[in-house]
């Protein structure tokens, strides 16, 4: 009988489907146990126990993971479902299990204390639910047609966060945004994300979605509209509160920040923080999966794409 072989992207149909079993299951690192934060001095992580890489600001601790502080090393353990919280402190070597982290050496390690914060606690759901949207998909043929632009199903804005976000489709085209019926016009650009300042809205909800234009046409109709939420100005002093509270706990950490904004509903500037902690620890893989659910939510699809290579690209590395 003759054998058929079948090709996908250059890649025999088979060779491909071991990569995508491999990529879902060996390679996968599971769900985050734990979260340490707030380094200081000297502490070093390890996957294998024989190389041993320093701490930056934040790392999500897996299964297996040691972590071990010398001199003048510290910093605070968070138990990802329940939020309990233990400090860390110098000359300690610790090695995370499913249940927690267990003291290898030292004595440096201390009692769990329940947390008041509920940022803390179910992130462990909150990286496998942003880890679904890192999975490679394939491409769709876009030749047929210029393609609407699709915007967010549900964001917030704010007078402190007033910018809306959309793909760009090139520097040929201009933009026509509807708020409620009123229309405004926003100019061609070669950035891959476009940019509109938002105001004069009133506290709630509001439709909005976005036309594409070439030449003072319509080319493209929108897609589905999307529901922008402006915040009063009372909400938006309880985001000003948990953010002061936040940094006082948690002094310049991005992932509080970050995890405030999601909440709050302001996915974009939530973007904005996870990109500017990333593009100064770009080695920092774990923290990649929630800066792409952000672009997932966003409709951000190209900037989401190259993302989602970068994280692959980077699994299995220190």
């Amino acid at each position: 009988m003759q054998k058929i072989q079948i090709k996908y992207l250059g890649i025999p149909l088979f060779a491909a489907l071991l990569v995508v079993g491999f990529h879902g299951s060996a390679m996968a690192k599971g769900e985050p146990v734990m979260m340490l934060m707030q380094v200081a001095g000297h502490v070093e992580y390890s996957k294998d126990g024989e190389k041993w890489f320093k701490v930056n600001q934040n790392k999500m601790l897996f299964e297996g993971t040691q972590i071990r502080s010398g001199e003048g090393g510290s910093g605070r353990l968070i138990h990802q479902v329940s939020g309990v919280e233990q400090e860390l402190g110098a000359h300690t070597v610790i090695k995370v299990s499913a249940t927690g982290a267990e003291l290898v050496s030292g004595q440096g390690l201390g009692e769990g204390k329940t947390g008041e914060n509920d940022l803390m606690s179910g992130i462990k759901n909150r990286f496998a639910k942003a880890e679904r949207y890192t999975v490679v998909r394939r491409s769709v043929d876009k030749s047929a047609g210029v393609e609407g632009v699709d915007v967010a199903k549900e964001v917030t804005l704010s007078a402190m966060h007033p910018d809306l976000v959309w793909e760009g489709k090139g520097p040929d085209y201009t933009y026509e945004l509807t708020i409620d019926g009123q229309r405004f016009t926003v100019p061609a650009t070669q950035e891959s994300v476009v940019r509109h300042k938002v105001s004069g809205l009133t506290p709630g909800r509001h439709t909005y979605h976005v036309a594409l234009q070439k030449g003072g046409m319509t080319v493209s109709h929108e897609e589905k509209p999307g529901t922008l939420t402006w915040m009063s100005p009372a909400e938006e002093e309880t985001l000003k509160g948990e953010i002061a509270a936040s940094e006082k706990k948690y002094p310049g950490n991005f992932f509080t920040l970050a995890s405030i904004l999601e909440k709050h509903g302001l996915t974009v500037a939530a973007m904005e923080t996870y990109q500017k902690y990333l593009a100064a620890h770009d080695d920092d893989n774990d923290f990649r999966p929630f800066l792409i659910k952000t672009l997932q939510d966003l409709q951000l699809g190209e900037m989401k794409k190259a993302e989602v290579k970068k994280y692959n690209s980077q699994i299995g590395k220190p």
